[in-house]
Parts: C-alpha cells; sequence; structure tokens
C-alpha cells in the first residue's frame, strides 16, 4: 500500500456567514479511480464514494472520507463475493448512513444485475443487495427520499429485441422491493436514464437519453412519475439538433431544470422547463469552445450552477462551474484545470455544501491513470489557489418539445443479499494546489518567459535572496534555488508536463505559477 502524502490548498474564503476551507485535492489509490458524488458532513468531513479498477483485485468499489484539511480520516474497498463490481451512483441518506449503487457482474455466468450497499458512518456495512434482472444491466442512479428509502433508475439492453430500457425500481430503508416498473419506447428505440430524482409531490423524474432506432438521432427526455412510478407526463427537447448526457432536477417553482451537451458543436445546453414540462427558455453557453455539460443544480437565489468539462483553446482541459440568473442569464463562470482530461459520474457531480458553496467529485487523467478529483468552492466558485475566469457567451435557442409514446410494464423483482467483504486501503494524495494565491499582486512584477518552453526558461525581477522552488504534479520537489533579480533555469532533462514555480521573499511565498515543458 502506498503510504498517505498530502500537501494541499486551503484557503480562507471570507464573505459568507463564516469562514469555509476551499481545497483541490487528487487521490490515488491503484491504477483508475472513478469518484462518485461527494457530499460535506458536519465538522467539515467529506465523503465519497469511487469506483476503481485494481489490476490485482479487479473491478470493486471504495468510500473515502477526510477531514477539513483532507487528511483520509478512513477509506474502505468493498468487494462482493463472486462478483465484479463497477459503481455508478453514491447518495447520502443522513450524516451518517450512505448508499452506493452500481452493476455487479457474475463471474461465472457474466450476468450483470443491479447492487446496492449501505454503510454506516464508519464505512461498515448496513446492507448489500443484488436485484437479479433478465436481461443485462447497463447502468444504474438512485436517488433518496425523505423517509431514508430509495429509487432507483438505471438502463438495460434488450441485445435479442436491440432496444434499451428504463428500469424503475422502489426500495424500504432495507433495501427491500416495493414495487418495480420499465419503461420502453418501442421499436427498437433506446432509451438511457442518467439521472432520478425525487419531486415535491412525492413522485419522481428521470432525466436522460432517448435513440431513435430509425434514424439513430440522440435527444433528451424529461419524464415525470408520480409516487407509484406512473407516467404522468413526458417529453423530448433536442437543442434544434442533436444533444446527449442529460441531467436535471425539479426547480422551487415545481418546473425542471436540465442541462446536456449540443452536438456537434459540444457546447453546454441549458433549458428550464414549467411543471408540465413545456419549455420556457433554453440557451447554449460557453459556445465557440469545446464544452460539455455534466450537471446542474439550483442555487438559494432561485439561479442555477452548471457543472461541466472543458478543453478551451487557452486554458487548456479542466472543469468548469458556470452561474446564470433563473433566467438562464450568465452570472460568473470559473475554471479549474491543470492540463488534465477530467471525466464526471454518470449521475452527477456536483453538490451544496454547508457554507453555500460547492463541492465537485470528478476523476482525472494523468498519465494515463484516473484519480479521484474533489475540489470545494466559496458561493462564487472561488478556490484561491489556481483557478480562471472561464469565458461568458451564450446564445438563445427557439426549439420546441415533443411529445414521445412510452411503454410501461410492471415487474416482479426482489433484492437478494449478497455478502461483501471489507478492507482497509490507502489512497495517496496527490498536490493539485500548493498553499498560496495566484492573483497575489505582490509578484505581479515577476517575469517567467518563455512560458510554455522546452525545459528552459528566465526568471526576472525577482529581487534579492528570493526562494525558487519547482515541484512536478505529484508534489516532488525538482528544483530549489536562491535567486537575485535574474535566473536561467534548466529542467531539459525532466519529462514534458506541467509543474507547479513556487517563489518565496521574505518567508513569505507571493506566487504560484504554472510550468509547463513541452
Amino acid at each position: 500500500m502506498k503510504s498517505l502524502f498530502l500537501t494541499i490548498c486551503i484557503c480562507l474564503v471570507i464573505g459568507v456567514s463564516k469562514a469555509q476551507n476551499t481545497f483541490k485535492l487528487s487521490y490515488d489509490k491503484t491504477k483508475t479511480e472513478y469518484a462518485m458524488n461527494a457530499f460535506e458532513l458536519s465538522n467539515n468531513q467529506t465523503i465519497t464514494g469511487i469506483y476503481s479498477n485494481d489490476n490485482q483485485q479487479g473491478f470493486g468499489a471504495n468510500i473515502l472520507k477526510i477531514d477539513a484539511n483532507g487528511n483520509n480520516l478512513w477509506s474502505r474497498a468493498y468487494t462482493f463475493v463472486e462478483h465484479a463490481f463497477i459503481a455508478y451512483s453514491f447518495e447520502q441518506v443522513s450524516n451518517d448512513e450512505f448508499i452506493l449503487a452500481g452493476i455487479a457482474s457474475n463471474i461465472n455466468s457474466g450476468e450483470r444485475d443491479f447492487c446496492l450497499l449501505k454503510v454506516d458512518s464508519s464505512g461498515s456495512v448496513v446492507w448489500s443487495k443484488i436485484i437479479p434482472s433478465s436481461t443485462n444491466a447497463a447502468h444504474v442512479c438512485i436517488d433518496i427520499l425523505h423517509d431514508g428509502s430509495a429509487i432507483l433508475a438505471g438502463g438495460i439492453y434488450d441485445f435479442l429485441n436491440g432496444a434499451a430500457y428504463i428500469p424503475i425500481i422502489k426500495l424500504d430503508i432495507n433495501g427491500n422491493i416495493v414495487w418495480s416498473k420499465t419503461i420502453s419506447a418501442g421499436n427498437g428505440n433506446e432509451l438511457y436514464g442518467t439521472k432520478i430524482t425525487i419531486t415535491d409531490d412525492g413522485g419522481f423524474s428521470i432525466v436522460g437519453s432517448f435513440i431513435n432506432e430509425s434514424n439513430h438521432e440522440k435527444k433528451i427526455f424529461l419524464i415525470k412519475l408520480d409516487a407509484s412510478g406512473n407516467i404522468e407526463w413526458s417529453k423530448i427537447y433536442d437543442a434544434n439538433g442533436l444533444a446527449i448526457d442529460a441531467r436535471g432536477v425539479q426547480t422551487s417553482d415545481r418546473g425542471f431544470v436540465v442541462v446536456a451537451t449540443a452536438l456537434p458543436s459540444n457546447n453546454v445546453y441549458l433549458f428550464k422547463t414549467d411543471s408540465l414540462g413545456n419549455l420556457e427558455w433554453e440557451k447554449i453557453l460557453l459556445e465557440d469552445q469545446q464544452n460539455y455539460g455534466r450537471d446542474v443544480i439550483e442555487d438559494a437565489d432561485g439561479g442555477f450552477v452548471v457543472l461541466g468539462s472543458a478543453a478551451n483553446i487557452n486554458l487548456g482541459e479542466g472543469v468548469f462551474l458556470t452561474k446564470t440568473n433563473g433566467n438562464g442569464d450568465l452570472q460568473w463562470s470559473k475554471f479549474y484545470g491543470d492540463g488534465s482530461n477530467v471525466s464526471f459520474p454518470l449521475c452527477g457531480g456536483l453538490q451544496k455544501t454547508m457554507n453555500a458553496g460547492f463541492l465537485i467529485g470528478a476523476s482525472r487523467w494523468i498519465e494515463n491513470q484516473s484519480d479521484v478529483y474533489l475540489v470545494k468552492t466559496n458561493e462564487t466558485g472561488n478556490v484561491d489557489c489556481y483557478y480562471a475566469d472561464y469565458p461568458l457567451r451564450d446564445s438563445i435557442l427557439h426549439s420546441t418539445a415533443g411529445v414521445p409514446n412510452y411503454n410501461v410494464l410492471s415487474t416482479n423483482l426482489t433484492s437478494v443479499d449478497l455478502p461483501v467483504v471489507i478492507e482497509h486501503v490507502d489512497f495517496t494524495a496527490l498536490n493539485i494546489c500548493l498553499l498560496g494565491d495566484t492573483k497575489n499582486k505582490a509578484a505581479s512584477t515577476i517575469n517567467i518567459y518563455p512560458n510554455p518552453s522546452n525545459g528552459r526558461f528566465t526568471i526576472s525581477d525577482l529581487g534579492v535572496n528570493t526562494k525558487i522552488e519547482i515541484f512536478d504534479i505529484y508534489g516532488k520537489l525538482v528544483f530549489k534555488s536562491i535567486g537575485n533579480n535574474s535566473q536561467t533555469i534548466d529542467l531539459t532533462t525532466y519529462s514534458k508536463g506541467l509543474y507547479i514555480l513556487a517563489i518565496e521573499k521574505d518567508d513569505k511565498t507571493i506566487l504560484y505559477e504554472r510550468i509547463i515543458l513541452q
């Protein structure tokens, strides 16, 4: 096991009712880890569910709990007997209980079934269940009702008929099935549910992708269900073209807000409906760049916060948060990136913190390896380490919502206990954001050129007795010296990629800057 290493940005942010910690953290255990939703708990603790692919143990699930400073309080690995497990959804039942949902694949028969694991605040198993299905389960998302019961929606692919349909399963607090149904579009059309949430009337909403079998068009569907899983209404939206990867929630006015990715431009598609799914407004956000909408939540002021991933020609690849008002007008947008590709959990990835900030659960790719990536911001999206204001551009759409026909069938599914083995594991915390303020005006006269470079660059206007340190992305110190006025640094023997330059004067860090070796 790897020992725990931690260098982290912990910043006190003023402007809310009390100071709060913000951070950007990355955690590594084996070769491939994907984070689910992350939740802030009491005492500024954070917990997240993780899907991992260990070269030795195969597919499995982890849960990681950290303190306010990013230190590992505990981390557990869960292995299901005779099953490989792929986690898709992690939800908070209370401050003391959590549910991890995914697909369990039988290592003998290859059958893929829905599987759920409920744990307490120390990571001990409360119960674990598997739900055998008649065909192969593809993915699953869950939400938690006010009484602690759960609703599950996912995808099942029917190989015989070449179609995909959505199972809806209501579970009690012990993981037993209350009722189960399927929703299909018929004629070989495919439905993929990517988020299910409870609504204020005790019912549910499902948002996802609809793929037309005849012309292969990809559109967004929104379905409203009553408390028994019966369809009250359903709509299809297409951004005047094609759209995929939708997530959405009910809003405080009983309407719905949905974010997706518009094709083929790869722009963020955001729209708002009334309580019956009729379009009120729709927009393309952050156009002229490669941006992908991944999740959306309503803010306390009635506006909306959109989470997404970006491939910006100036800022590189990374995560962004964008805030709009209640009419979809852009207010601010922040970019958090270190050049690494970022992926998000299927069922969302964005949560509110107790101090009105935002908590992002994602995964970042470094050197063909995916690690857990957690970002915690204040209420305006700032982390006071490296971030950038993202360009604000949008355009208004005027499309219409279609009305599809769906088939709903009751099913007779049962859940059965599935033995699970728990192990303690160590996660290594990687250095994403060092202590300091990248916007410190005291360092504004210091020049670094060229940057990017071939490894040989100059730092000018240092003054006298200025401490220079350079770290790689894992927090390892690769260069250290005392500079006077100007210094040329040679890193040509080091690997290409991202490095962090730290400049300290009079025992105070005055600048952190990204250095790119090409």
